[in-house]
């Protein structure tokens, strides 16, 4: 039982951050250069993107493995830009 109220806890985390991460995303898309509906049409296209390619992980991995490892990269690669974009905030206002 105290297993399953850890892997409860951390899935709720997860889902969590994923849904704040998520609805971040959409809610600054207007915020980018350019035109707003193509930008929502990129946005579009890159979700139907990443779908495809969770799917096929799914296919071969496993979920865990895939989902695992999809949280993973995604953690690195928001570290990374939020550390560059910090960056260039800072450079900016020098």
């Amino acid at each position: 039982m105290k297993n399953l109220v850890k892997f409860f806890f951390f899935l709720f985390i997860a889902r969590f951050m994923v849904s704040m991460s998520y609805f971040a995303m959409k809610l600054n898309m207007n915020n980018l250069s350019g035109d707003r509906f193509l930008n929502m049409l990129y946005g579009g296209l890159t979700e139907f993107g990443a779908t495809l390619i969770f799917y096929l992980a799914v296919q071969t991995r496993g979920r865990r493995q895939s989902y695992m490892g999809f949280m993973s990269v995604t953690a690195v690669l928001m570290t990374i830009a939020a550390l560059t974009v910090s960056r260039a905030y800072t450079c900016l206002s020098n």
